[in-house]
């Protein structure tokens, strides 16, 4: 039966015009993430010798890539359980490819996911935030890898990596080692003053019960700023990113090759990218580093580069307030100080 026009609500010639164009524009997107995936795949299975291997997994709709390693033959024991390993801002699976290889000799097998909105895996038009993020590997580590494991994450992907964990809990992850973690991390002070600001709650139990409006109100910039500083600041990185890697790299500047930089500078090519740039103006409120590790209450290492430059030179400071949260002399927390910047 038709539908009665005024019944519906009317869109402007403008606003039609905005929606066909957004529509049109995510089709496209759709596809190109499509055939890059059989162009990965492909690759992988013709091309490729090495022996990190490369999947697509969906989730929720979007195409996420991801790579896997088994233990060398004869390494393997029932005792090891796989490491995944979650990349930082910007970064990507690939990342990962040289310590997989590495800890596959010590007889673990590893996984390496892409972040939704990060290397091959899609860049929807959607909100970016530390939640979504943890979501996914939460997932990933129950619908892909289907064992316990261990979760390794750098920069915000440590961060993600905890996140998860807290979620997950001790009995399907089994330890979280942290590479020069991103997260907000306080004295044990600060963390008892607000929680008693919420009632005692913790932050997760409060937006549990309350939802969203226990969060402080986020007012980003407009979203045609945003859009145009992130094409700005695109046009500004994307022929400096050798430059900036050896920056964040000051002990290990050769690491920064030709295919690193290539696939940061592929990745942000991609349909969506701009946007993913952008979310950092407007994560909300994250769960402090204190309740994360308290709620999670398994085995932690922490390994920092004393040089990163990132956070204002801060590693130093950063690695000694994980002695807020745990304590190294029951084994809960391990901290190894590593003459290394921020990777």
């Amino acid at each position: 039966a038709p539908i009665e026009r005024e019944l519906v609500p009317l869109l402007s010639w403008d606003e039609s015009l905005a929606t066909l164009e957004a529509s049109v524009q995510q089709v496209e997107a759709n596809e190109w993430h499509r055939r890059l995936a059989w162009h990965d795949l492909l690759q992988d299975s013709t091309g490729s010798t090495s022996r990190v291997k490369v999947h697509y997994w969906k989730w929720h709709g979007f195409y996420v890539r991801y790579t896997t390693i088994e233990p060398e033959a004869g390494r393997q024991s029932s005792s090891s359980a796989p490491v995944v390993c979650v990349h930082g801002f910007g970064a990507s699976a690939r990342q990962w490819d040289d310590l997989m290889e590495e800890l596959a000799t010590k007889g673990h097998a590893c996984y390496a996911v892409d972040l939704i909105g990060f290397g091959h895996a899609q860049k929807p038009p959607i909100s970016y935030t530390q939640y979504l993020w943890e979501q996914l590997v939460c997932d990933f580590v129950k619908q892909v890898v289907c064992q316990p494991s261990y979760l390794a994450g750098n920069s915000i992907g440590g961060y993600t990596a905890m996140s998860a964990a807290a979620s997950l809990g001790k009995k399907t992850c089994v330890g979280v080692i942290l590479l020069n973690s991103a997260g907000r991390l306080i004295t044990r002070e600060e963390e008892a003053a607000e929680r008693a600001s919420r009632g005692g709650r913790t932050l997760a139990v409060a937006m549990a019960e309350d939802g969203a409006d226990i969060l402080e109100p986020l007012k980003p910039p407009p979203s045609w700023l945003l859009t145009a500083g992130g094409r700005a600041l695109f046009a500004y990185l994307q022929p400096n990113i050798a430059r900036i890697c050896r920056q964040v790299y000051p002990n290990n500047p050769d690491a920064v090759d030709d295919s690193l930089t290539k696939n940061i500078l592929r990745d942000s090519n991609d349909p969506g990218a701009v946007n993913v740039l952008t979310s950092g103006a407007k994560l909300p409120t994250p769960i402090t580093k204190n309740e994360l590790m308290e709620g999670y209450g398994g085995r932690v290492l922490v390994a920092t580069g004393m040089n990163d430059p990132l956070g204002g030179g801060q590693a130093a400071k950063r690695y000694g307030m994980y002695l807020e949260v745990a304590s190294e002399e029951n084994g809960s927390l391990v901290r190894v100080p590593l003459e290394a910047g921020h990777c």
